[in-house]
């Protein structure tokens, strides 16, 4: 037991772990009414040299998926939650193999409507910052090649279109995905506490800082500030990353 807690404080923090005993408290006393979300925002910037080695994943391909593919039909998404993100216009780039899925990534210009929790992410205007965001992969391959390939198809319609750096949001349980994301060059810029029931929901953090609200005509607008520039970091870090949720 001792040995399993050490190795729990080593990967996640004794933050994260207090983190998760009070949201299952708060869960349990409260009948699962109430719910805890911790978001980590983070920020990582469009490299400018990422390049995969041609003989890996030569048999992997990816392109930008519309409305309707019937590759959609491979996605584990709610088509109504699909809707909702080509609605506010976001691109799904996917990768497969043989009319296979294997993984894909959403990204957003301007600004994200949350579908987990009630807020709005607003990027500065410039149009130099995009949301990416619901990176997967598939389980049997999120030690793979396919995470690298997905990002470096994505990076280059990033650039073509002039921006310099991504943001997204990781829930703090997921110290995988922020230790990948880390090693992509991305660092915190902020972080926002939900409390959530079926509704009301009180956010804390961000900009404003407090906002309560009871319905999605009054949800919070986080005002996102990044300020990283195009850089680079090792390929092999990219090859190595795990899928965030």
């Amino acid at each position: 037991m001792w040995r399993r807690m050490r190795n729990a404080l080593r990967e996640h923090g004794p933050a994260t772990l207090a983190f998760r005993a009070t949201a299952a408290i708060v869960a349990a006393v409260s009948a699962r009414h109430v719910r805890l979300v911790w978001y980590v925002i983070v920020a990582q910037p469009v490299r400018n040299d990422w390049r995969i080695p041609a003989k890996m994943g030569r048999d992997i391909f990816t392109r930008w998926i519309e409305p309707g593919d019937p590759l959609f039909g491979q996605v584990p998404r709610p088509e109504v939650v699909i809707a909702s993100r080509f609605a506010q216009g976001a691109i799904c780039l996917a990768a497969e193999r043989n009319g296979e899925l294997l993984g894909f990534i959403w990204l957003c210009p301007r600004r994200y409507v949350e579908d987990d929790v009630r807020c709005v992410f607003v990027l500065p205007p410039s149009g130099e910052t995009w949301w990416d965001f619901d990176v997967w992969v598939q389980a049997s391959r999120r030690n793979g090649i396919v995470f690298a390939i997905l990002w470096q198809a994505a990076h280059v319609r990033l650039r073509d279109a002039g921006v310099l750096s991504t943001c997204s949001r990781i829930t703090r349980n997921n110290s995988g995905s922020l230790a990948a994301h880390r090693r992509l060059g991305a660092i915190e810029v902020d972080n926002v506490l939900f409390a959530c029931s079926h509704r009301w929901q009180l956010a804390i953090g961000g900009k404003p800082s407090v906002h309560l609200s009871r319905d999605d005509a009054n949800m919070p607008r986080i005002i996102i500030s990044p300020s990283l520039k195009p850089s680079s970091v090792p390929d092999s870090a990219a090859a190595t990353s795990r899928s965030r949720t």
